[in-house]
C-alpha cells in the first residue's frame, strides 16, 4: 500500500492467486512507470497473461518496463505491449468479450477481447 497519510498506515495490501486468463491493462499518461507497475504486478502475481496498452504520450516507459520483465525471465506470451494511436487499440481491446479482466483507466469498465489486436 502507498505510504501516503491515511492510505498506507495500518493497512495491508495483498493479491490472491486466482488466475482468470488474459487481463487488459490500459494506462494513462501520468506517472507512467508507477501506474504500469500498479496494473502489471497484481495481474501477473495472480497468474494472468497481460496485454498492456500504454498512453500514446508515454509508451517508452511501458515498453522498457515490459522489456525488464522479459529480461527477468517472464515466459514468452505472458506480457504483450500494444502501442497505437489514441483510442484505436484501446477500443479494440475493450469492446468484445471474453478476456477475464481489464484495468479500467482511462476506459470505462467493459469486458475485453484481444483478438482484434496484434500484441507483440
Amino acid at each position: 500500500m502507498d505510504a501516503n497519510r491515511g492510505t498506507g498506515q495500518d493497512k495491508v495490501g495483498f493479491t490472491l492467486r486466482r488466475p482468470c486468463g488474459a487481463v487488459v491493462a490500459i494506462t494513462p499518461f501520468n506517472h507512467p512507470a508507477l501506474l504500469v507497475l500498479h496494473k502489471l504486478a497484481p495481474a501477473l502475481a495472480a497468474g494472468n497473461a497481460v496485454v498492456l496498452e500504454p498512453a500514446t504520450s508515454t509508451p517508452l516507459t511501458a515498453l522498457e518496463l515490459a522489456a525488464c520483465f522479459v529480461d527477468a525471465g517472464l515466459p514468452e506470451g505472458v506480457l504483450s505491449a500494444l502501442v497505437g494511436s489514441g483510442a484505436v487499440p484501446g477500443d479494440a481491446l475493450v469492446t468484445d468479450p471474453p478476456a477475464c479482466g481489464r484495468s479500467p483507466s482511462p476506459a470505462p469498465p467493459r469486458r475485453a477481447n484481444t483478438s482484434h489486436a496484434s500484441p507483440g
